[in-house]
């Protein structure tokens, strides 16, 4: 199944993978496996910040 990228940032997603029956005389040794999709997206953020807003102009408002 093919990993389809998204431009989402999100957290790194786990899988397992669980192997069974094997053939031709063959063993598993060992039958489970876990694999670990990691994001690659950038994750921003920003804190502590304050902006001080100008009252420019005025609005009106009229009803009919």
């Amino acid at each position: 199944m093919p990993v389809l990228d998204d431009l989402l940032g999100e957290g790194d997603e786990t899988y397992t993978v669980q192997l069974s029956g094997p053939s031709g005389g063959a063993t598993l040794a060992k039958a489970i496996g876990t694999g670990t999709i990691l994001d690659d997206e950038p994750i921003i953020t920003i804190g502590d910040v304050s902006v001080n807003e100008a009252i420019s102009g005025r609005a009106s408002r009229s009803s009919t």
